[in-house]
């Protein structure tokens, strides 16, 4: 008797396995369980991708042009009233931002732009941007080393005269670049930009 009772629980439990593996087979969900996957696991399509590391590059970019000003700025208005350790780390603050601005081109060098309308003349635009901008800021460097070792008028300086020139043309290549990308921007959802933020 206690083996018969004993095989009819396992038929029953045999066929209860068959059934919810016969359902998940040809599409009837599991109790407790969707036969759909979430949404969030949709990827983003390969345009959507793209536009968002260009994005995110930019970010990068804004931090960078958020601390040259300040370094820059303190160096031209104030040296002879600075430390030496002020100096220095405005010295350093305004490397950093050329290393920084050194990555950010490699980086945008090696977008991938091709499900993007136009990519190419958009990372074309980005890579001159930064490249005018990489160029100013090492010519910022240059003079904030030379002001380092001796304070003198700003406006005497070939690098700093050099670095503005650089600067000019960066806001215009920034300028260009901008009113390409922020319609891209706009159709994915990401922010926009100015030639302030670049």
């Amino acid at each position: 008797m206690g083996a018969g009772v004993t095989a009819l629980v396992l038929a029953v439990a045999a066929g209860a396995t068959a059934a919810v593996v016969l359902g998940q087979k040809h599409g009837t969900p599991s109790p407790g369980h969707s036969s759909s996957p979430p949404a969030s696991s949709s990827p983003a399509s390969p345009a959507a991708a793209q536009a968002t590391a260009i994005s995110s590059l930019l970010e990068m970019s804004r931090a960078s042009r958020g601390k040259l000003q300040p370094a820059v700025s303190e160096i031209e208005n104030n040296c002879s009233s600075l430390t030496s350790s002020q100096l220095a780390a405005d010295v350093a603050t305004i490397r950093g931002v050329a290393m920084n601005r050194q990555s950010e081109y490699s980086q945008a060098f090696n977008l991938h732009v091709a499900a993007l309308a136009n990519g190419s003349s958009l990372k074309n635009g980005l890579l001159d941007a930064l490249q005018a901008s990489l160029n100013a800021d090492n010519d910022y460097l240059k003079w904030a080393r030379q002001e380092q070792a001796v304070c003198s008028p700003a406006s005497s300086s070939t690098a700093f005269n050099e670095a503005g020139t650089w600067d000019s043309q960066a806001v215009a290549a920034k300028t260009s670049f901008a009113d390409q990308w922020n319609p891209v921007a706009q159709r994915y959802s990401l922010p926009a930009v100015n030639q302030a933020d670049i």
